[in-house]
């Protein structure tokens, strides 16, 4: 979090950044060293980043989270049943997708058709809310942060500093953007998601 003159930034929602937004008013992340306050979820203006859905994809082989899904290293991401996929569960030749399980804890689990459907469905519920909430695309925070994070300042009720700095404490742990203070992160991470035939580079053909 970053204390502002205005307010209070937290890093994620009172009700945890990997739920889905329905959990709003029924579940509430406990308090920790690096979330010491949990504000009330009434109060908060969620700010959901949304990833291109392929690179999205990717990652999800990298570092699923919560999420289960069978799948062989060298074909992923496996939105349909490949012969990898058969071979190693039969149960798959008479399905259309791949399905998905995510865990999100010991109480709370759900199942999507696919991968797609697990970023539709996921993301849908932050655009069909009934409380305000702001969606911003992750490669705009990563080519035009300068441009974006002052609005999204603004819309928060927040004073802009001006002092806007990719730094270690902001790296992504899973590898998805990688940011930090010597900037080969931030390089990376503006090759990989700047160029467009890397979107699909690991689905197989």
């Amino acid at each position: 979090e970053k204390r502002n003159v205005n307010g209070i930034i937290h890093w994620q929602v009172p009700w945890g950044k990997h739920y889905p937004a329905s959990f709003r008013t029924n579940h509430t992340v406990p308090k920790s060293k690096s979330h010491p306050i949990v504000p009330p979820y009434d109060s908060t203006l969620p700010i959901v980043t949304v990833r291109d859905p392929y690179t999205w994809m990717q990652s999800m082989c990298r570092q699923p989270y919560g999420a289960r899904f069978d799948h062989a290293k060298d074909a992923c991401p496996n939105i349909i049943p490949y012969p990898e996929d058969i071979e190693a569960h039969p149960r798959y030749a008479k399905k259309k997708y791949i399905p998905i399980f995510v865990k999100y804890d010991h109480q709370v689990s759900f199942h999507h058709e696919s991968l797609p459907s697990m970023w539709n469905e996921w993301y849908q519920q932050y655009i069909n809310t009934s409380y305000p909430a702001l969606i911003v695309r992750m490669e705009d925070l990563v080519f035009h942060a300068e441009t974006v994070v002052p609005q999204l300042c603004r819309c928060g009720g927040l004073k802009y500093s001006g002092n806007l700095k990719h730094t270690a404490e902001v790296q992504n742990k899973n590898r998805g953007i990688e940011l930090n203070s010597t900037g080969s992160g931030l390089l990376r991470s503006i090759i990989r998601y700047g160029n467009i035939t890397n979107r699909r580079s690991t689905y197989p053909s």
